[in-house]
């Protein structure tokens, strides 16, 4: 091929709609990488304790705290939508206004503020004071009245524990010996004494997730609530499956990758 039939051809596919749409695409990426660098030099100028909107997704126009989530990003990732997407979304296809919702392990309220938007009532399970203290803010802030705080930690039995929280962190782990006590009583002794029938469960809980579903096995077991379950190693992954298979949960859906295996985030039906 000479010179000028290299340079005709190039100038063909120059000129072509593909090509066209290439530049386009690649113009467009450029342009939402930078505006993603210049939101994040924005939101280290927002003094945390901010209250700001929430812009995108099914939280929009409600009002979120800066600084809530702990980190360089002040948990803003929450007003784009872009704060576990997929676990949302999973949830918004079994929201009605007719249903309760458990929020275990609320930490600081973005499934809290989901669930009071779209279902019925919520009992949000935070024992962190830290968290509790975001969460009842968020709550105020929005001036949401279907939620009902309850200041403790779910699990297998009802005790009187110390749980671990690492500085400027907003997690917990139940431990021998650690910086705070708290009260923990069974998902089943919950119910039966408050006399309330969740339809979907969301447990957060930071390597406690086995206990939490041990002690509610009675109520899984009966009513077989909807459960988006976050786990925190393999092997407790595969207990937690080994005991919902037994109280006849039959669909474990990966919310966070393609497999099972590699997930650790999942949607679970009877």
């Amino acid at each position: 091929m000479t010179d000028i039939d290299f340079r005709k051809t190039w100038l063909k596919r120059k000129s072509s709609k593909k090509y066209k749409n290439l530049r386009l695409n690649y113009l467009i990426m450029g342009v939402k990488y930078f505006l993603s660098k210049l939101v994040l030099l924005v939101i280290r100028f927002i003094p945390s304790g901010t209250p700001v909107p929430v812009l995108k997704g099914p939280l929009r126009k409600f009002k979120w705290i800066a600084g809530a989530y702990p980190g360089s990003g002040k948990g803003l990732s929450v007003i784009f939508n872009s704060c576990e997407p997929e676990i949302v979304n999973a949830a918004l296809k079994f929201m009605n206004k007719k249903i309760i919702c458990f929020d275990i392990g609320a930490n600081v309220g973005l499934y809290t503020l989901l669930f009071a938007k779209y279902s019925k009532f919520v009992y949000a399970f935070e024992p962190i004071p830290r968290n509790i203290k975001y969460l009842y803010e968020t709550i105020q802030l929005n001036k949401i009245k279907n939620v009902l705080i309850v200041p403790c930690a779910i699990s297998n039995s009802k005790e009187i524990k110390w749980m671990d929280t690492p500085k400027k962190e907003a997690s917990f782990k139940l431990v021998d010996k650690g910086n705070y006590l708290t009260l923990t009583i069974s998902l089943d002794e919950f119910i039966e004494k408050s006399n309330v029938s969740p339809r979907i469960i969301k447990i957060d809980v930071e390597g406690a997730e086995y206990l939490v579903l041990k002690g509610g096995k009675n109520f899984l077991l009966k009513y077989k609530p909807i459960i988006l379950l976050s786990t925190h190693s393999k092997e407790l992954k595969h207990k937690c499956f080994n005991l919902l298979k037994k109280l006849n949960y039959q669909n474990f859906f990966p919310l966070n990758a393609i497999t099972l295996e590699r997930a650790y985030e999942f949607l679970i039906k009877p």
